[in-house]
This record gives structure tokens, C-alpha cells and sequence, in this order.
């Protein structure tokens, strides 16, 4: 499969899973919206990512890479990282913190 096949089908998926946290939001599902929100800038940062020809296994390694080969060589606001890594955190709170 080509990268930009990929690249495509990385961000179809993250815009869908951006229109699910908007309606589970609307429907008062908090935190399945945080998780899919999650899941929509993560699918967004794998695209970019995949254009770069970069590949990494885990979560932490997709967030490693992003602000290694995103942020710093492209001087993409920092605050685009910041918020992937803070929206991981507050899905795995929403996932697994019943009192979150």
C-alpha cells in the first residue's frame, strides 16, 4: 500500500472518530468523547507521520515521534503536542478511572 493510501485512510479515520466524540458529547457521554477525541488526534499525528515515512508500534512512541519529527523540525506550535499527550492522559483516565 502506498503512503499516501495510508496517509488517506489514517485521516478518514481520524475525522470519523472526531465526529463520534462530537456526538457522544452532545450526548452527554463525556468520556467516550475524551477517548475518541483521543483517538482522532492520534489517527492525525500517525497521517502526518506516515507522510514522513516514520512508523512507530505503541502510543508513546507515536507522541515520541510527533514531537521529535513534527514539532521540532517543522516549528509546529508545541502546543499540538502537548495536547495529544494530554489527551492520552485523560482517556486512559475516562477508560480505566471509575472516578475520573
Amino acid at each position: 500500500m502506498e503512503v499516501s493510501e495510508i496517509t488517506e485512510q489514517q485521516l478518514k479515520i481520524a475525522w470519523e472518530r472526531l465526529d463520534a466524540a462530537r456526538y457522544l458529547f452532545d450526548g452527554g457521554f463525556y468520556k467516550d468523547s475524551v477517548s475518541r477525541a483521543y483517538y482522532s488526534m492520534y489517527h492525525a499525528a500517525v497521517a502526518i507521520l506516515t507522510l514522513k515515512n516514520i512508523r512507530a508500534r505503541r502510543h508513546s512512541g507515536i507522541l515520541r515521534m510527533f514531537g521529535l519529527h513534527v514539532i521540532q523540525e517543522e516549528d509546529v506550535e508545541h502546543y499540538y503536542a502537548s495536547a495529544l499527550k494530554f489527551a492520552k492522559e485523560e482517556r486512559k483516565k475516562g477508560d480505566y478511572d471509575i472516578f475520573a
